[in-house]
């Protein structure tokens, strides 16, 4: 296998390596004879396979394979993290496709554009967020602002989450200026509702947006609009 894998180093992409090193690292901690020589291989495969920040399996196993041998070479804390992600990471990955299935069902059986679609699209959108995915939430985030606002107007509670999710998004693509125009327009419609509480974590994330395009001076404006709205003992504060 090692012989094999030389071989391929030099025709091979990247990820078919990384493959190909966390089978070789898998076969190195079964025998458990070299574990510095397994740590090389594991690390090698987690390097290749996590590029892009995509929650899978591969990369799961990955990161199990260096919770093993690192708990082999008796560094148990670095092994307790890693094994710790994996853990996270499968249960996400898991929490993903239920998601996913049960939005299908729904297209299925649901009115084309009626609002629990575009709910179900926008929970989609928010779990890939809360994975930092954010190339693949953007189109089911579009998807169920298009839907709310065709269904229930620009004025609706609905779109303002919708609005919130998409400036959430668009932060994580670093598109800063988009982000704060969506953020804007949710908090618009928040005001028109009455939505306070709601209301002051958007303005939070306004000023986080400000930060990131160098507006200090908005956002210090901005910071202290939310303070003096605020009782002296709160989070928000």
């Amino acid at each position: 296998m090692l012989r094999a894998f030389k071989e391929m180093e030099a025709c091979f992409d990247e990820r078919e390596l990384g493959l190909a090193s966390l089978k070789i690292g898998l076969k190195l901690d079964q025998e458990g004879e070299d574990p510095e020589k397994a740590l090389s291989f594991a690390d090698k495969a987690l390097k290749a396979l996590d590029q892009d920040g995509k929650p899978s399996i591969l990369v799961a196993m990955a990161l199990q394979l260096m919770g093993s041998v690192n708990y082999s070479l008796k560094r148990f804390n670095d092994s307790l993290g890693y094994l710790n992600r994996a853990n996270k990471l499968l249960g996400r990955e898991e929490a993903l496709g239920n998601l996913k299935k049960a939005l299908e069902i729904k297209e299925i059986t649901l009115e084309k554009d009626c609002k629990e679609l575009g709910v179900a699209y926008r929970d989609l959108a928010e779990a890939y967020a809360s994975v930092l995915n954010f190339k693949e939430a953007l189109p089911f985030g579009l998807k169920a602002l298009e839907i709310h606002r065709k269904e229930l107007g620009n004025n609706s509670v609905e779109v303002a989450h919708d609005r919130r999710i998409l400036g959430v998004i668009y932060t994580g693509m670093e598109e800063h200026e988009k982000a704060l125009e969506q953020n804007e327009l949710s908090q618009k419609i928040l005001k028109n509702w009455g939505l306070s509480s709601e209301l002051l974590r958007s303005e939070i994330d306004a000023a986080n947006m400000q930060i990131a395009l160098g507006k200090y001076d908005e956002a210090i404006n901005t910071l202290k609009g939310i303070v003096q709205q605020t009782d002296k003992d709160s989070e928000n504060r």
